[in-house]
C-alpha cells in the first residue's frame, strides 16, 4: 500500500493541471538538447582528431610534384624512412564541356545558372592508383583496365548530384587544349575529414597521359622522422609542397577546444535562461504542491510517504526530461556526423545520455530538496494561509 500511495501520488502531480512536465519539457528539455547535440559533436570531433585520423593518416602530403620530379621526391622519402610507403598520383585540373554530347550553353534555361558555376569550376581528376583517397563506391563498379574503348569514370556522389547525372550518363572534359569524353561506371563517396585531395573524379588509366604535369601524394612514415624528409625533399624539389599531418592536427584540435568551450559557454547561458524560466514556473505551483501535502498530512498520510512520493516525482520529472532531450539531441547529431562529417557517433550516446541525466537530476534535485525543507513549515498556519 505504501508503495503504491507512493506511485499514485507522484503521477498525479506529474498530469495534473498546472503540473511542471511541460514546462520542464520546454524549457529544461531544449536547453538539454543543446547540451546533448553539442557533446555528441564535440565527443566525436575530438575522437577523430585523437584516435582515428592519426591512426589511418599519412604523416606527410605532397603537393605539385612535377612529373620529372617524381625519382627524386621518392628517393628523398625513402633515404629519410626505408621502410616508408610512397603514393604519388597525378592530378589533372580541367572544365566539363558537355553532358551527353550536350554543351553546357544549351542548357535550359532553368538550370542557365548553375550550369554557368559548373563550366567555371575547376574538376580535379586523377587515376584510381592505390585508391590514395580510400574513396568508397556507393553505386555502379570499377572499370575494367583492359579495355580501350572510350574511358571510364568513377564521379564522386555530391558531384553527381549537382550535374543531374548518373551511371551511363557520359561528361566531356577539356583541359589543356585536350578533350576528353569518360563515361560513368560507378560513383563514390569520400571520407569527410579524413579525406585528403577531394578529387572530383577518377577516370580509366591513359586517359590523362597527354596532359599530366604535377603529381600529389601521401607518404606514411613517423612523425620525428618526416620532419628529415621534408628537408630532403626541400634540397631535392624546392618547389614541392608537403605538409605534416601532425602539424595540422595539433592547429586543429587548438581550434577545436576553443570551439568546444565557445559551445559549452553557450550551453551554459542557454541552460541557466532555461532553469531561471523553469524555477519561476514551477515556483508558482509549489504553494498548491505544499497545500496539498499539508492537507493529506492532515487527512493521516504520514510525512514520509509525501516526502518519498515528492521525491518520485521529481525522480520521474528528471528521467522524462532527460529521455526528451536524448532522443531529440540525438536526431540533430547523429544526422551531422554521419552525413555531413561521416564520422561515426552512434557508440557516444552513452555521453549524451549520462550529461543528460546528470544535469537534469542535479537540477530538480535543488527544486526537490527546497520543495521538501518548505514541507517542516506548520500544517496549521498553511492550512489558515490557504
Amino acid at each position: 500500500m505504501p508503495r503504491s500511495f507512493t506511485l499514485r501520488f507522484a503521477l498525479a502531480n506529474l498530469h495534473r493541471p498546472g503540473a511542471s512536465l511541460r514546462t520542464s519539457l520546454l524549457s529544461l528539455g531544449s536547453a538539454l538538447t543543446l547540451l546533448v547535440a553539442c557533446t555528441l559533436v564535440v565527443a566525436g570531433l575530438l575522437r577523430a582528431l585523437n584516435t582515428t585520423i592519426p591512426q589511418e593518416a599519412p604523416a606527410l602530403v605532397l603537393y605539385d610534384v612535377l612529373d620529372n620530379q617524381t625519382e627524386a621526391v621518392t628517393d628523398a622519402l625513402l633515404q629519410a624512412a626505408p621502410e616508408a610507403r610512397v603514393d604519388l598520383v597525378p592530378l589533372v585540373r580541367s572544365r566539363i564541356a558537355t553532358i551527353n554530347g550536350r554543351p553546357l550553353a544549351d542548357r535550359p534555361d532553368t538550370e542557365h545558372a548553375r550550369m554557368r558555376d559548373v563550366s567555371r569550376g575547376d574538376y580535379k581528376l586523377s587515376y584510381r592508383a592505390s585508391n590514395i583517397d580510400d574513396v568508397t563506391l556507393v553505386a555502379g563498379d570499377w572499370w575494367d583496365e583492359s579495355a580501350t574503348d572510350m574511358p571510364r569514370m568513377a564521379i564522386e556522389d555530391r558531384e553527381a548530384g549537382r550535374l543531374g547525372v548518373g551511371l551511363g550518363d557520359r561528361i566531356g572534359f577539356s583541359t589543356g587544349g585536350h578533350s576528353f569524353t569518360a563515361e560513368i561506371t560507378a560513383i563514390y563517396s569520400q571520407k569527410g575529414l579524413q579525406t585528403r585531395f577531394w578529387f572530383e573524379g577518377i577516370v580509366s588509366d591513359g586517359a590523362l597521359d597527354s596532359v599530366i604535369h604535377r603529381q600529389v601524394g601521401a607518404a606514411y612514415l613517423d612523425d620525428a622522422t618526416a620532419i628529415e624528409a621534408q628537408k630532403l625533399i626541400a634540397r631535392a624539389a624546392p618547389n614541392v609542397i608537403t605538409v605534416r599531418t601532425a602539424m595540422l592536427l595539433e592547429t586543429a584540435r587548438g581550434i577545436l577546444g576553443k570551439a568546444a568551450s565557445g559551445l559549452a559557454i553557450v550551453a551554459g547561458v542557454s541552460l541557466a535562461a532555461s532553469l531561471l524560466v523553469l524555477i519561476s514556473v514551477m515556483a508558482a505551483g509549489r504553494t498548491r504542491q505544499i497545500y496539498d501535502a499539508t492537507v493529506l498530512h492532515a487527512l493521516g498520510a504520514r510525512h514520509s510517504l509525501i516526502r518519498s512520493g515528492l521525491r518520485l516525482e521529481y525522480l520521474l520529472l528528471a528521467g522524462v526530461t532527460s529521455l526528451f532531450a536524448i532522443g531529440l539531441g540525438a536526431a540533430i547529431a547523429l544526422p551531422l556526423m554521419r552525413y555531413r562529417l561521416k564520422l561515426p557517433a552512434d557508440d557516444l550516446l552513452w555521453l549524451g545520455a549520462l550529461v543528460a541525466c546528470t544535469v537534469s537530476s542535479l537540477s530538480l534535485a535543488l527544486g526537490a530538496r527546497y520543495l521538501l525543507r518548505r514541507l517542516r513549515v506548520n500544517p496549521a498556519t498553511l492550512l489558515r494561509g490557504g
